[in-house]
């Protein structure tokens, strides 16, 4: 039923090797764009495949690229129905099936906290031994409705996972409680690691991208990635940009990102006079290339978990602007990060730009020493995994060879 930690004879009495666990990571969508994927997959790419084996369900096609790779790594991808309240019935009854048809999965590691009383519970009702979820974010949703919704379902959580993970302090506070100061039970910090060879920061990379790109090799770039969504704030990133060019006129504003409001934000950014000093690039799949052509970060998000965003253009050596209801964590390099108060207006965040500064070539001490090397918390998170596996599915009879 569960596959074996220790090896297996085969009909001859031959031992033969272990099979690595297979881990369910039940996610959102596997695409460019969604940040919770990207650290998944970089966990996925720094683990060792005869150790820990991921394989994903999703609740939409993945890109055809990510497909690709993850199955030539060995994974399997399933698709789950659309989570729809409309479609409850039919939702349920395919996790029914699924963990019926697929009793290897001694493991679930939920990355949709406010689905998880669906998917978990129902992991737990099979008899899946293990059920974790984990905590990305600091808050429920963007609109009141969703907000109402989710505290509700985010309730059920105790009673469908038995293992708690977080990707920072504030998010593991925000979804998991707090007593005296402190989380009320134990948690696991699983940090959304970098691969930090690929940020290092190199002249040659940002001048070929500034050629591709072209923008001339002095022209001052103010960069952002995120979704366009009301988290992200972007209104309040173009009234910044739009103070800051008035003193800077030959600045450039590249946007990464896609999203429900980027019809809006496009249309906000014609009403100002400011298209052609806008780039709005859409989903990539080159960030760490196109942080090289970058000057300054801005993040001025409503509400994070711990932006991966952040860390990466921390990595690359810029100097960056972060909205102040972004958790502390996210300030790997000193003297990088500055946090400014969303009370203040753009005009005072635009006055916080410094439009030259040496780039910083190499952080990947800092991040290193921090815990965000993602070679490394790949080996802890296998550990626990492989921790986990042994305490609570020993007694479970192993799969049939």
């Amino acid at each position: 039923m569960i596959p074996a930690l220790l090896g297996t004879e085969n009909t001859r009495g031959e031992r033969r090797a272990p099979r690595p666990p297979r881990i369910l990571q039940v996610v959102d969508k596997l695409t460019p764009d969604s940040g919770v994927a990207t650290v998944i997959l970089r966990y996925h790419d720094a683990t060792d495949k005869k150790r820990i084996v991921f394989d994903f369900l999703v609740h939409e096609e993945p890109d055809i690229h990510i497909r690709d790779k993850l199955e030539k790594d060995g994974s399997k991808i399933f698709v789950a129905p659309p989570l729809r309240l409309a479609a409850l019935v039919p939702y349920l009854r395919f996790l029914r099936r699924f963990y019926r048809e697929h009793p290897e999965y001694a493991i679930v590691h939920g990355h949709l906290p406010n689905a998880a009383p669906f998917y978990l519970g129902m992991a737990r009702a099979i008899g899946v031994p293990v059920r974790i979820v984990h905590c990305h974010n600091t808050r429920s949703g963007d609109t009141a409705p969703k907000r109402i919704r989710n505290t509700l379902l985010f309730k059920l959580i105790p009673l469908c996972a038995n293992v708690r993970c977080a990707c920072s302090e504030a998010a593991a506070r925000f979804l998991f409680g707090r007593r005296g100061g402190r989380v009320k039970r134990p948690y696991h910090l699983v940090r959304n690691a970098l691969p930090l060879e690929q940020y290092r920061f190199r002249p040659e990379v940002r001048e070929q991208i500034r050629r591709e790109l072209n923008i001339g090799a002095e022209r001052f770039v103010i960069g952002h990635i995120g979704r366009f969504c009301p988290q992200k704030n972007h209104e309040f990133l173009i009234d910044l940009f739009a103070e800051f060019r008035r003193i800077h006129p030959d600045t450039l504003l590249m946007l990464i990102g896609d999203g429900e409001l980027r019809r809006r934000i496009r249309d906000r950014i014609a009403r100002l006079g400011l298209s052609a000093s806008v780039l709005d690039l859409g989903v990539r799949n080159d960030v760490p290339a196109l942080l090289q052509a970058m000057d300054f970060f801005v993040l001025p998000s409503l509400y994070e978990g711990l932006p991966l965003v952040a860390l990466e253009a921390q990595a690359a050596g810029l100097p960056c602007l972060l909205s102040a209801d972004i958790t502390e964590e996210a300030r790997i390099v000193p003297g990088l990060a500055q946090y400014v108060s969303l009370q203040k207006t753009p005009a005072e965040w635009a006055a916080l730009i410094q439009p030259r500064r040496e780039r910083a070539a190499d952080t990947s001490r800092f991040f290193a020493a921090a815990g965000y090397d993602v070679a490394a918390e790949a080996a802890k998170l296998a550990a626990l995994y492989e921790k986990l596996h042994e305490e609570h599915c020993r007694q479970r009879p192993a799969e049939e060879p």
